[in-house]
């Protein structure tokens, strides 16, 4: 693990990375070796994948390492003295900003780079509404070319099926499906993204 300065630490708090993941590196990345050369590729040349909205996807059960692979991605450039507009955010987190604080949702729609972690979490409620949310919000990400970052405990099969084919849809033409557990299980459905991943 890293040490990392008291500007460092100033700045993940600012972009909502648990301090718990604070200082972790790509070499601290237990989600699979795709998962971390991924990440590596992506901060050693950014450019055409950040000027694609290049994401990605991580399904992967509790402790697989999912939250760790989506911190550093966003931990990584800063390290490097890379600028970035990038923010972390549990994705749950959204419903509540629906009604009690809708600038805020439009703040994260519209960063250039935004992780949403645990998303699903609360699936088994008002499911046709969070669905319609997620649709909108993801939709306006891809269409923007806004790089968005997704961690989940479902799988993009299990995410159809709680929120229908348009959130998988956008998730799988916009993001690299990743498993935690191991390599990426639509390699064969994703080469134009793999490609532009370096994987």
């Amino acid at each position: 693990m890293r040490e990392i300065s008291e500007q460092h630490k100033k700045l993940f708090s600012i972009m909502g990375i648990p301090s718990l993941f604070w200082g972790r590196e790509v070499v601290d990345i237990l989600a699979g070796d795709d998962v971390a050369k991924f990440i590596q590729n992506y901060v050693d040349d950014p450019a055409p994948k950040l000027e694609e909205g290049l994401g990605f996807f991580i399904s992967g059960a509790m402790g697989s390492g999912k939250t760790t692979a989506s911190a550093v991605f966003l931990m990584e450039p800063i390290y490097r003295g890379q600028i970035t507009h990038a923010r972390f955010l549990e994705a749950p987190a959204l419903m509540s900003m629906v009604f009690d604080e809708p600038e805020l949702l439009l703040y994260y729609k519209k960063r250039k780079i935004l992780v949403l972690d645990d998303f699903g979490r609360e699936y088994r409620k008002n499911t046709e509404y969070v669905a319609k949310l997620y649709e909108d919000f993801i939709r306006y990400r891809m269409t923007h070319k806004l790089v968005t970052g997704i961690t989940s405990n479902l799988s993009l099969e299990e995410i159809e099926k709680a929120y229908g084919a348009g959130v998988a849809y956008l998730i799988e033409h916009s993001c690299v499906v990743f498993n935690a557990q191991g390599m990426n299980r639509r390699d064969n459905t994703q080469p134009r993204l793999r490609k532009l991943a370096g994987l």
